[in-house]
């Protein structure tokens, strides 16, 4: 198959763009011929070292009729949206032609009205978790155009390994217990990665052997770093960043690859906190995205987020068994490769619709 992926913006680091990366690569490895349409941002250099074309837009009002071109071109047969901006072009162009199209929602920032609006353009509408599937069921997509394949890790770049170089970079003890926190401080995220990145500058400061680590884009615009405090700005080599940590707190995928590379891993997102991920509580976990997904937003109590660091330093080697555990469910169930097979089967049936579709048209004729 010949599958042209779009999304408006490759920023540095976001979840995803980074979703966007590991399934163009997987299906690169399944034998398909993959190629992105974009507006550009940093991460085209990486989207390309790792053989995936890019093809930038021009300007926003000739975008229309450079996705035209390109699908000519290049024989593109399935497109596949990934926001808001990407579901409306397909929208449009489906008005010109018929072709197969996917769009699949990350996030609830995808307005309703969008989702009603785009919807019928797309042969199958992918959501990342379960609450997403019910946000886009209620916001008029038919139940039988949803389908639920989680987000997938690639996990021949995130898996257990010694620890990286990050704590001699910033002369980290040996012995120092590292806290990390990963996500954008741009958008609906900021105010979720302020806070946390507060909680934890508090927490470091309250116990000498602790030292936080800040990884997202635009974090350093943010947030200034200080004693034991190290703001790293978005970092490409997440992989290196979690394995320098003894605890990540993150939410989507960012707990996924932690918890892919064996670290233990406390789960709190824009939606509300959730707590330490053990076997026994992972599977209600993934139905939100590990806090990211939900109708309402819960505020975070500070006490639970400083008691299950507590409780991770004091019991660290228990805390790694737990993580061990989870390395594996995530290799099984939650991989790039299952993900991207998934998605390939999507495709198909949208190209067979297509071509049956055409053939009743034709047959129609006679």
């Amino acid at each position: 198959m010949r599958i042209l992926l779009l999304i408006h913006r490759l920023w540095n680091g976001g979840g995803t763009e980074t979703h966007v990366l590991a399934l163009a690569t997987e299906l690169r490895r399944a034998g398909h011929t993959v190629g992105v349409f974009t507006a550009g941002g940093a991460w085209v250099p990486l989207f390309r070292a790792n053989g995936i074309p890019v093809h930038v837009s021009p300007a926003r009002h000739e975008r229309f009729a450079a996705l035209q071109r390109l699908i000519v071109q290049h024989g593109y047969e399935v497109l596949h949206g990934h926001d808001a901006e990407s579901f409306q072009l397909i929208r449009r162009l489906r008005e010109t032609r018929p072709f197969a199209a996917v769009f699949t929602v990350h996030g609830r920032y995808v307005h309703a009205r969008t989702l009603r609006m785009c919807a019928p353009a797309a042969g199958a509408v992918v959501t990342v978790s379960a609450v997403l599937r019910h946000y886009v069921a209620a916001s008029g997509v038919p139940q039988n155009k949803i389908h639920e394949v989680a987000n997938g890790v690639s996990t021949s770049v995130y898996h257990p390994r010694r620890r990286s170089t990050v704590r001699r970079r910033f002369n980290i003890p040996g012995d120092a217990f590292v806290v990390g926190y990963a996500g954008r401080f741009t958008g609906d995220k900021l105010h979720l990665s302020r806070r946390t990145s507060g909680l934890l500058r508090e927490y470091a400061a309250a116990h000498p052997n602790v030292h936080v680590l800040i990884a997202g884009r635009e974090s350093r615009a943010y947030e200034r770093t200080g004693a034991r405090f190290h703001v790293l700005g978005a970092v490409s080599d997440m992989a290196v960043f979690y394995r320098a940590c003894d605890v990540v707190i993150g939410t989507g995928r960012v707990a996924l690859e932690a918890l892919a590379c064996g670290v233990p891993t406390i789960a709190g997102g824009r939606a509300e906190y959730i707590g330490r991920v053990t076997p026994a509580s992972s599977a209600t976990m993934h139905r939100t995205n590990f806090g990211d997904h939900g109708a309402h937003r819960r505020a975070w109590r500070s006490a639970a987020v400083f008691h299950d660091l507590d409780a991770v330093r004091r019991h660290l080697d228990r805390a790694r068994r737990d993580a061990g555990a989870l390395t594996r469910v995530v290799q099984q169930r939650f991989s790039a490769r299952r993900m991207a097979l998934h998605i390939a089967r999507l495709y198909s049936a949208q190209i067979a619709a297509q071509r049956g579709g055409r053939m009743a048209v034709a047959g129609g004729a006679h």
